[in-house]
């Protein structure tokens, strides 16, 4: 359980700590790269190809005004190398929209370049019914039992007339614990603001891996990653809710801020909205603990396993593991890998 005096904020900001989201806002639908072009009169489209500006080298990039310039941005990426032991690390959000892509050339050679991927969980091996059967056995209340029971009136009024605006069934979330009504509310909020768990960061790679055949290795599972959220007491999940209504009724404000942030490179921009969207006032808070710090040391503790044939890997799990003191790069680093940000 965490600590009663953590404050909750919304849960937008595990979009970058955990694929839980993603993973049940998944789409059947495959996945390849989208790119953003213009056209011969200056108009945006999307193709599944790249854009035919060959004048545009990995360096450079078009700005919003479409003047070429030296791309001097980061790009979540690190390069953490030790003796023949190599490993990009990437950090991600775990939904997007089509205009994130085309990724940087940097950050493409950077897996064409390495041998396997690893991930917080690889989306292609979730069955679909074992994850409803899981979500039913810790994420809804037993017959007798209702959501609007466990709620204090004006919240669940807020929900009702949420859940209306965002045209999710009323019925659907009845039976739920507030921590998965909060997620099912989220993720009707982020596609009607168009992002798409097919164009986050991590399913896009593994979409990749599987197409080249490349082994990817998981960091974690599906099921711990829920055991996070069942982990809350109730009063901690009655205050995510609450609060993720307030930020919804706001639109993909948040959302927004977190995608630029890691558009441009700002891991620190992107460190201080997640904890604040997650409503984290320390890193030494007890949420922050669980969430990120134990989450990190035992990923890090699994790369680290995976890497003594001397082969390279490339990382991706969400931007709030890679940044910071005890993010998985310095992790990396106290056991002798040298560190260099891309």
């Amino acid at each position: 359980m965490i600590s009663n005096t953590t404050k909750f904020q919304t849960i937008l900001g595990f979009l970058t700590a955990c694929m839980l989201i993603a993973i049940l806002l998944n789409s059947p639908n495959g996945f390849s790269a989208i790119y953003q072009c213009k056209n011969a009169v200056g108009k945006i489209a999307f193709q599944d190809h790249p854009c035919a500006d060959a004048d545009i080298n990995e360096h450079q990039y078009r700005d919003k005004t479409g003047t070429v310039t030296v791309d001097e941005r980061k790009h979540f990426l690190w390069k953490a190398t030790r003796q023949n032991d190599t490993i990009y690390l990437l950090g991600s959000i775990h939904v997007g929209r089509p205009d994130m892509y085309p990724l940087n050339r940097i950050v493409t050679d950077s897996f064409n370049q390495s041998d396997a991927l690893m991930v917080e969980v690889n989306t292609e091996l979730v069955d679909q019914l074992e994850l409803a059967q899981k979500m039913s056995n810790i994420g809804m209340y037993p017959a007798g039992t209702t959501l609007e029971s466990q709620l204090p009136s004006a919240i669940w009024e807020k929900l009702v007339a949420t859940a209306k605006a965002l045209n999710v069934p009323e019925l659907l979330l009845r039976q739920q614990k507030p921590w998965l009504a909060s997620i099912t509310l989220a993720t009707a909020m982020m596609t009607q603001s168009g992002y798409q768990s097919e164009f986050g960061i991590d399913r896009y790679f593994i979409k990749q891996a599987s197409a080249l055949n490349k082994p990817i290795i998981e960091l974690e599972s599906v099921a711990s990653q829920m055991q996070l959220f069942a982990n809350f007491s109730t009063q901690e999940q009655i205050d995510l809710l609450s609060n993720g209504l307030d930020e919804m009724q706001k639109g993909s404000i948040m959302l927004d801020k977190l995608v630029t942030a890691w558009v441009e490179g700002d891991h620190h921009a992107l460190d201080k909205l997640s904890r604040e969207s997650m409503g984290i006032d320390s890193k030494e808070s007890s949420l922050y603990q669980s969430l990120i710090v134990k989450r990190n040391r035992t990923m890090a503790e699994k790369a680290l396993n995976a890497v003594q044939d001397h082969k390279n890997y490339f990382l991706v799990v969400g931007a709030a593991h890679l940044v910071g003191p005890q993010g998985i790069p310095e992790l990396l680093k106290t056991h002798g890998f040298a560190i260099q940000e891309l």
